[in-house]
This record gives structure tokens, C-alpha cells and sequence, in this order.
């Protein structure tokens, strides 16, 4: 009887490492699955790390675009308001030489009736 005691021990851990083994496979299994995951989301990461990066970058040279194409607006509407005020006092010059023609004319037709 306590021989038969013994094995029916015996049996009894060898079924319990037997479980302790399968879970520690399984264990081991899902080890696997979560760090191939884990590996597939630093992938994942680094890659939205990029596309980040390429965002900022297009960001910074749109930004810049934008500065750019203001300040070359803000240069035209110089150009033009500097060519404006150039016309207008050619303009004025043009219309005082007409005056003086016209005051000059006047005074030879004057003196002609003289």
C-alpha cells in the first residue's frame, strides 16, 4: 500500500510538471506574440516618426513660401506705388512746362498785338 501511496504520488508530480510545462509553453508562446508586436509597433513608431518629420519639413518650406510670396508682394506694391508717384510727378512736370509754354505763347501773341 505505500508503495502503491508512492507511485500514485510520483504520478501526480509528474502530472503537475507536466501542466507547469505546457503553461510554461504557452507562457513562452505569448512572449513570442507580444514582442513580435511590440517590435511591429516601434516599426510602426518610427515610421510615424518619419511621416512627422516629412510633415514638419513640408510645413517649414510651405511657411517659408508664404513669407516669401509676401514680401515679394510687398516689394510689387512698392514697385508700383514708387512707379505711381514717378507718373504723377512727371505728370506734374509735364503739366508746369505746358503752364509756362502756354504763359510764353501768350506773352509773344501779346507782344506780336503790341
Amino acid at each position: 500500500a505505500h508503495i502503491h501511496h508512492q507511485k500514485e504520488v510520483i504520478e501526480s508530480k509528474d502530472s503537475t510538471l507536466e501542466k507547469t510545462q505546457w503553461n510554461l509553453a504557452n507562457a513562452a508562446d505569448e512572449l513570442d506574440k507580444l514582442e513580435s508586436k511590440h517590435n511591429t509597433l516601434k516599426e510602426e513608431m518610427a515610421e510615424m516618426g518619419d511621416l512627422q518629420g516629412d510633415y514638419d519639413e513640408l510645413l517649414t518650406q510651405y511657411e517659408l513660401a508664404v513669407e516669401e510670396k509676401e514680401e515679394r508682394d510687398e516689394r510689387h506694391q512698392a514697385i508700383q506705388l514708387e512707379r505711381g508717384a514717378k507718373a504723377n510727378e512727371n505728370l506734374r512736370k509735364a503739366h508746369e512746362e505746358r503752364d509756362i509754354y502756354e504763359t510764353r505763347l501768350k506773352e509773344a501773341v501779346d507782344d506780336l498785338e503790341d
